[in-house]
């Protein structure tokens, strides 16, 4: 009989082990985090783990609780160890902490938080498109104001123009003019006459190149109109110059008035400052007045008839620079012997 006990002993006592053995957790898993893919308002969480058995129910905790207290949760997917979640419903420039929870055979388990940093919103930028202004025959003069930079940089601006509607930089002739938000002025050259175009400021940051609405505009016919060219600017000082030109056609109708205009912008016309030089076709000198020292000027010379104004050539040039002399002192000499 106490041998039968003995046998019965010995066998409990190899199953409690047996049991105890094919109970025993294996290692607990181990997750290995990748960078985390953050946007403005998105961010997606990779990585692997290692463990021995089954992990169950995976699950990203997050939120801008470093403790994660009310932490968001989504699902987790998993393929071989590896897992991938994304969350898009997050706030830009803003800090947030996550970590996953799972549960194996023996136990649940949660990783240590880690965190990462949303980034700043990019939007397109918004920007308007000016009335086209100083129409002629190959020059017209737009522009447009950047109202918002979309939340970057604005790198460049400007209009674009074509034959075609709505013209862009990458297939158009256009305009640079400056950077970031603002109003700005753009000369628009090279024109034929008598020809319709379609022009749109621009505006372009790191998410790409928005647009103002599209305007029209018909450069004129130089049928009828006087022919002009204009003189080279010469004896420049600090507040003058002398420019002029020549009126080579009349355009079959009588000219009424004839000179330059000037402006410290490009394409200036006889509603900037110009002179009245006279009239007929001919050669005549111009007197520029009233400038500001160390400035640039735009030149061009006009002429007049009953069908309109042309202009000739733009010329440019800068006025000198004042310079102030040195004061000089005299001192009174007595007491000279001979």
């Amino acid at each position: 009989m106490r041998r039968i006990y003995a046998i019965i002993a010995i066998a409990v006592s190899c199953l409690v082990m047996t049991t105890c053995k094919k109970d025993k957790e294996p290692v607990p898993p181990v997750f290995k985090f990748n960078e985390v893919e953050a946007s403005g308002n998105s961010a997606k969480i990779t990585g692997e783990y290692e463990y021995e058995g089954e992990l169950k129910n995976l699950t990203l905790l997050y939120g801008k609780d470093p403790q994660l207290v009310d932490a968001g949760k989504k699902d987790v997917e998993v393929d071989s160890r590896l897992f991938s979640v994304t969350v898009d419903d997050l706030e830009s420039e803003t800090k947030y902490y996550y970590g996953i929870e799972c549960k194996t055979t023996y136990s649940s388990i949660r990783t240590e938080t880690e965190s990462f940093m949303t980034k700043k919103t990019v939007s397109m930028a918004e920007v308007t498109t000016n009335e086209v202004t100083a129409v002629a025959t190959s020059t017209a003069t737009c522009g447009g104001t950047v109202t918002s930079d979309g939340g970057a940089t604005i790198t460049a601006r400007g209009v674009c123009w074509s034959t075609s509607p709505y013209p862009t930089p990458e297939e158009d002739s256009f305009t640079e003019d400056g950077t970031g938000i603002g109003s700005f002025v753009s000369y628009i050259s090279g024109l034929t006459e008598n020809t319709k175009y379609y022009v749109r400021a621009y505006a372009t940051n790191e998410k790409g190149t928005a647009y103002g609405e599209q305007k029209e505009f018909t450069t004129l016919s130089s049928e009828g109109l006087p022919t002009v060219t204009t003189n080279e600017v010469t004896d420049i000082t600090t507040n003058s110059a002398t420019s002029g030109g020549n009126v080579t056609s009349d355009g079959n109708a009588s000219v009424t008035a004839k000179g330059i205009c000037w402006s410290t912008s490009q394409n200036p016309t006889i509603s900037n400052s110009h002179t009245t030089d006279g009239n007929g076709t001919g050669s005549f000198t111009s007197s520029i007045t009233g400038l500001t020292a160390n400035t640039t000027y735009y030149v061009r010379a006009y002429a007049t008839n009953e069908k309109g104004t042309s202009y000739g050539e733009q010329k440019s040039f800068k006025t000198l620079q004042n310079i102030e002399l040195p004061t000089v002192t005299t001192t009174n000499v007595s007491n000279i012997t001979q």
